[in-house]
């Protein structure tokens, strides 16, 4: 039986499997995925070191990470936030 999901901050130590989760999602769906490219390193990296604001959950069931959350910024909207889920 598989436990329920759990949703957590990440940490740095998450970013390889959320980067693993990203693409994933990005070579089956490609724009689709809500992404507007594949996910890089460089671009996680900064979103877990939270510049612009931005925050990253994960999703884990058995103790493995099964997708993500990213919470970012609206850049053309003061005050105003967007949040995807992948899993």
């Amino acid at each position: 039986m598989t436990a329920d999901p759990t949703f957590r901050q990440a940490t740095n130590a998450d970013s390889q499997a959320v980067l693993a989760v990203g693409h994933r999602l990005w070579d089956d769906m490609r724009e689709q995925s809500g992404f507007t490219q594949r996910p890089t390193e460089e671009g996680l990296a900064r979103l877990f070191a939270g510049e612009g604001g931005g925050a990253v959950c994960v999703c884990e069931t058995d103790g493995a990470v099964c997708g993500f959350a990213l919470l970012v910024p609206e850049v053309q909207e003061p005050g105003v936030a967007a949040m995807g889920v992948w899993l």
